[in-house]
């Protein structure tokens, strides 16, 4: 491989573990965006996916008031020494349009502050979240099919959303003091927005351009500025899952 300093000149085109992933994602403020790989396996079967998918995007043994899969739900997640990514045992409840409401964001940060007081054993970190799109999302997977600068796997646009893009660019801001890794679960898709070292810097330096987006009024069909991407150094994966729930799934890296 090409290499420049410490770091390659391009990323890996063969298909990492997801425990490989693990270990890019928990210390990605570090890592510039050469380091990521092209390709991530996930095993459908093992997991992480199947807390994602059962209690993140259907609500499944979380307390609450509405079950199912017509509300976005928000998770944080963490990956220990070996990488292997796992979700807290609690799930925040939002509503239809966000992941979190007044009462559940308040119940969040008590749990991250507390989290954080704890001491982990070495290479054990908490270090992002992951949130659902509800059944109303397909709106969005249908807009794509219009959209040409809307990103795809396999032919499936994706569908983040501006406040997606704008809650993890200010959270990236914050490096390893905050979450550098921001996930979505769909009803057909599985992705990750990852901030890596540069991401943090423009975050950081917060110019006209960046602050222009992040204090544009949010719209749940508005899709982030996926055209400055690689600009900020944002690494994007992107996996079909069409609900399956054996199986291997592989993460696709768009940007």
């Amino acid at each position: 491989m090409e290499t420049k300093g410490d770091y390659p000149t391009r990323p890996e085109i063969k298909t990492y573990s997801f425990e490989n992933f693990g270990q890019f994602a928990k210390v990605s403020a570090d890592l510039e965006p050469n380091v990521f790989p092209y390709k991530v396996a996930l095993p459908l079967d093992g997991n992480f996916f199947q807390s994602v998918y059962n209690r993140v995007y259907r609500g499944k043994n979380t307390t609450s008031v509405d079950s199912g899969v017509s509300i976005e739900r928000k998770a944080i997640i963490g990956a220990d020494d070996t990488g292997s990514l796992m979700i807290s045992n609690e799930v925040f409840e939002g509503n239809e349009y966000e992941s979190l409401t007044n009462k559940s964001l308040t119940e969040m940060h008590k749990h991250v502050n507390m989290v954080k007081q704890i001491p982990f054993p070495a290479g054990w970190r908490t270090f992002g979240s992951i949130h659902s799109h509800p059944l109303d999302d397909v709106i969005n997977h249908v807009a794509g099919y219009f959209i040409k600068s809307i990103p795809r796997v396999n032919e499936v646009p994706i569908t983040w959303s501006l406040g997606d893009f704008q809650s993890f660019m200010y959270s990236a801001g914050w490096g390893h003091r905050d979450f550098t890794t921001l996930g979505v679960i769909t009803q057909t898709q599985l992705g990750f927005m990852v901030a890596s070292k540069t991401t943090v810097e423009v975050a950081k330096a917060n110019n006209n351009e960046l602050r222009k987006i992040l204090m544009s009024k949010r719209s749940s069909l508005e899709s982030p500025p996926y055209k400055l991407f690689e600009k900020y150094g944002v690494i994007l994966y992107g996996g079909n899952h069409f609900g399956r729930q054996k199986g291997e799934m592989q993460l696709q890296r768009l940007f």
